[in-house]
């Protein structure tokens, strides 16, 4: 189920920047792009980078279907980062690093 307001998901109101990052996503994602995103939220402290979310605001949640497996995407980040990296599905799949 899709909430139907951002009271459901304050984030979605939040600026992307050092700690954020949302990417539509819809069908695919490179893995090498979730990479350097992770690593660049990293470097900033950790973060979230959310898939199956409209760039700009007001943000719609549109689903992804980017990385089918998130507990392989999760062990090839940390593997790649060597940093704790997790998954967290909601309404979506989203990886936060």
């Amino acid at each position: 189920m899709k909430p139907q307001s951002s009271q459901a998901c304050p984030w979605l109101q939040e600026r992307e920047g050092e700690h954020l990052e949302c990417k539509e996503a819809k069908a695919n994602f490179h893995f090498d792009k979730l990479l350097k995103y992770c690593a660049a939220l990293a470097n900033e402290g950790g973060g979230r980078f959310v898939l199956g979310v409209t760039d700009r605001r007001p943000r719609q949640i549109v689903g992804t279907q980017a990385f089918p497996e998130p507990q392989r995407t999760v062990a090839q980040l940390t593997g790649r980062l060597r940093l704790k990296a997790s998954t967290k599905r909601t309404w979506n799949r989203r990886v936060e690093c």
